[in-house]
């Protein structure tokens, strides 16, 4: 498929080391050592699309404003997905889009459609797509016509829109801003804290969790809302965590508007950064319990209970380590950023305790993830980079790069391109956050040595978990 190419002024050369597929670390741009261009569709789809994400809101019904060939994906997903009384269709005829009436048709199909329901949606997600751009359509004028006819229904902007991937914010990004919209600001209740934004649920053994709980508090998440009430309550907690890149952006907004706290606590694997992080998080959770505390006091109990809590871990994740470098007997390890959200620091995590990683499936990287990319860089036998997007990555031969027997995968893509029977079937690091997430990966990968899987069968299934984050 075509790749979306954005102005050449925001496109740094200097960083794109490579016209083909891979490219050793040592001689990789950061943090893009590939060039946008065209594109390889590999088929994987594990990962989660708007379709998915947008099935989170409990009572939500999503609406598409599309022509029927770009529908077609967004329909199978559904399908596949068993959604369809989540999900709606409005299709406007190409005489609709040139004639001035694509704002009207949009307005009265998006009525027809909730007119028809046999049941009244709390709130609607109404994707507009690529041709609004295309004619100059003002989805202000459409969704205010809506609210007016349908005060009682909480609409939600969204956008289908890949033709403005590299030049705008992603259709992800909107959308997720959008569905943080309806927890609004309430009284405050300092034992609630909410994680948004995220696909998969944060597991109650995460330290995160964990450590919360030590101080009578705990976290909200859209997964463990059964109504939309439920979920518009977390407008109660007082702090907001997000660990996906792609709700930053909706987080920020909401944290500015709202006038409290949030923490991005992206996925960290090294024992360090995992340490830093929750410092900074227990920090503000001492400042809350008692206000009188200096930022210096705060830190210094923070750390002290911190310090403690890993040391704890950090043995049972070095005791892990031990026992899976006895049942790896000699295998190499390949990742990629669908398994990893921080596959370089998953690579460099793997690579301190001495399991060595020949490949890393990405065509991009996270700039938080410099320090990680530096350190590999600087090993006598870094990874390779390898593109699962390049024109050229569909001619990678898993021959050619090895007995596939004698690899362990870690995510989707890594397992499709290594052709090996040994992956841990994960998107987004299941979840998992913090040495639970080292020691969790750690068990999925001795799970992974003892048991075959076939990739041909389970990494072309679209949206790997979602029966488990709603009913």
């Amino acid at each position: 498929m075509l790749k979306r190419i954005g102005p050449a002024t925001t496109v740094d050369h200097s960083k794109i080391t490579s016209d083909n597929a891979s490219v050793a670390i040592q001689s990789a741009g950061f943090p893009r050592p590939f060039p946008w261009g065209l594109e390889y569709n590999c088929p994987v789809h594990e990962n989660w699309n708007i379709v998915h994400t947008g099935r989170l809101i409990p009572e939500c019904h999503s609406i598409y404003v599309c022509s029927d060939n770009c529908l077609r994906g967004v329909i199978m997903t559904a399908d596949e997905m068993n959604g369809q009384s989540h999900f709606s269709a409005v299709m406007p005829s190409e005489k609709d889009s040139i004639n001035g009436r694509l704002e009207q048709v949009t307005i009265d199909g998006v009525s027809r459609v909730i007119d028809r329901l046999p049941y009244r949606p709390r709130a609607v997600q109404v994707f507009l797509v690529c041709m609004h751009h295309f004619v100059g359509a003002d989805p202000k004028y459409i969704f205010r016509e809506l609210e007016k006819r349908y005060p009682d229904i909480f609409f939600m902007q969204c956008w289908m829109d890949p033709i403005m991937q590299k030049v705008a914010k992603t259709p992800e990004q909107k959308q997720r801003y959008q569905m943080m919209l309806p927890v609004q600001p309430l009284e405050e209740n300092p034992a609630h804290v909410n994680v948004l934004g995220d696909n998969l649920r944060l597991p109650d053994s995460s330290d995160i969790a964990r450590l919360l709980a030590r101080h009578h508090m705990r976290i909200q998440q859209v997964q463990d809302c059964k109504t939309y009430d439920k979920y518009v309550k977390m407008g109660d907690g007082w702090l907001t965590l997000v660990r996906s890149p792609l709700s930053v952006y909706g987080v920020e907004r909401m944290a500015k508007a709202s006038q409290r706290p949030y923490l991005y606590l992206s996925v960290p694997m090294t024992y360090g950064e995992i340490t830093s992080r929750l410092v900074t998080l227990m920090t503000l959770v001492c400042q809350k319990e008692d206000e009188t505390l200096s930022l210096e006091q705060a830190t210094a109990l923070a750390k002290e209970e911190v310090n403690a809590f890993a040391e704890e871990e950090k043995k049972l994740c070095d005791d892990a380590f031990e026992r899976l470098k006895k049942t790896l007997k000699g295998r190499t390890v390949a990742l990629d950023y669908l398994g990893c959200v921080r596959p370089l620091s998953t690579a460099r995590l793997l690579m301190e305790h001495n399991i060595p990683v020949t490949r890393i499936y990405a065509d991009a990287f996270d700039p938080m993830e410099e320090e990680d990319f530096l350190w590999l860089r600087a090993q006598e036998e870094g990874p390779v980079i390898v593109s699962t997007n390049h024109p050229k990555s569909r001619y990678i031969s898993p021959i050619e790069q090895g007995n596939p027997d004698d690899v362990l995968a870690i995510g989707p893509k890594a397992a499709f391109f290594e052709n090996t029977r040994h992956f841990v079937n994960q998107i987004e690091s299941d979840g998992n956050w913090g040495f639970d997430a080292v020691k969790n990966l750690i068990k999925r990968m001795e799970e992974a040595l003892l048991e075959e899987k076939d990739p041909e069968e389970l990494v072309p299934l679209k949206g790997l978990g979602w029966e488990n984050c709603v009913e």
